[in-house]
Parts: C-alpha cells; sequence; structure tokens
C-alpha cells in the first residue's frame, strides 16, 4: 500500500479557526456574540 503524503491537515485548520474565533469572542456578552455572527453572516465573510 503506497503512503500518500498530507498536503492539508484538516483537524489542525478546524483546532486554528476555533482558537482564533473562541479568543474573538471571549470577552463579548451573549448578545455581544449574537450581533457579531449575524453581521458576520450578512458581509459574507468566514474569517
Amino acid at each position: 500500500m503506497k503512503k500518500t503524503e498530507k498536503t492539508f491537515d484538516a483537524v489542525k485548520s478546524m483546532r486554528e479557526i476555533r482558537d482564533n474565533l473562541s479568543a474573538k469572542i471571549k470577552n463579548m456578552s451573549f448578545e455581544q456574540q449574537k450581533k457579531y455572527f449575524a453581521e458576520l453572516r450578512k458581509s459574507g465573510r468566514s474569517k
């Protein structure tokens, strides 16, 4: 069986995205978080 080299690590990428998001919202109230995510959806941006 041939072993292929990984070019993209999905688990690592997801952890980085989650950690960055957690850092952005950690000091926000629930209402602020709702507003933040609503604005994010409106803008179509994922980061």
